[in-house]
């Protein structure tokens, strides 16, 4: 019985995980990163399966679709050197 239970638990686990992705960014892109000035900037990850995809850094915005396995790369105009700090938005129709 404690087999069935785990395997159940285990498929809901996996199926439910497909519909309830969220949008996942690498490690690198993490809190306080620093860009580099005049270069374009790659902003990538895995998000809902074949999604419109909206990143947001500041005042620029791009628009990208995930592949059919949720990946997404997108790449935002460069910036010129600056100390004032700018938020990181990356979201996706379903509100993740």
């Amino acid at each position: 019985m404690m087999k069935v239970a785990i395997s159940i638990w285990a498929y809901l686990l996996a199926v439910g995980g497909a519909f309830a992705q969220g949008i996942e960014l690498p490690s690198l892109i993490s809190d306080h990163a620093v860009l580099q000035a005049d270069q374009s900037i790659p902003v990538w990850g895995t998000g809902p399966p074949q999604a419109q995809i909206t990143v947001q850094l500041g005042e620029l915005e791009t628009n990208v679709r995930s592949d059919r396995e949720g990946q997404f790369h997108a790449i935002l105009p460069a910036l010129p050197a600056s100390f004032q700090a700018r938020d990181l938005r990356v979201s996706a129709p379903d509100g993740s």
